[in-house]
């Protein structure tokens, strides 16, 4: 977010009073909160769900979304805990950590199964070339 020229909130307890506790302090293959998934985003088509749990362990988090990105989840107090570009196939930013959850949530599952489908599409659609010594090389 910042490096496309959105901003941060640098630590969520001292900035904003109202806010959830967004270090869980329990094992992070357990369930913090819920998020709001953004109708039409990326998430939602992957995650097919209005809402999702997810697990917390941040202190900062985006402040202003950067003017190329969207939020596409809401904590319920607001934060933003996923970002997304439009422009791109797949550009996606989440705060939690679904490598702690994958195996339980099938929500969370969907996250890994999507970004490898578009990992494969992106090497079937620009196959790179490959130099004589065996280095690859874009074409």
């Amino acid at each position: 977010n910042v490096a496309c020229g959105g901003s941060l909130f640098q630590d969520i307890s001292s900035q904003i009073s109202t806010a959830l506790q967004h270090r869980q302090r329990t094992a992070a293959t357990n369930i913090s909160h819920t998020v709001t998934v953004t109708p039409g985003s990326l998430l939602r088509r992957i995650v097919r769900s209005r809402s999702m749990r997810v697990n917390s362990s941040h202190h900062q988090s985006v402040k202003a979304v950067a003017p190329s990105l969207i939020a596409s989840a809401l904590a319920p107090d607001g934060i933003v805990e996923a970002i997304e570009s439009p422009a791109h196939r797949f550009f996606l930013g989440i705060q939690w950590h679904p490598e702690f959850l994958f195996d339980r949530h099938p929500l969370q599952r969907r996250l890994f199964e999507a970004f490898l489908r578009a990992a494969r599409a992106q090497t079937v659609a620009r196959p790179l070339d490959v130099a004589r010594d065996g280095e690859p090389v874009e074409p």
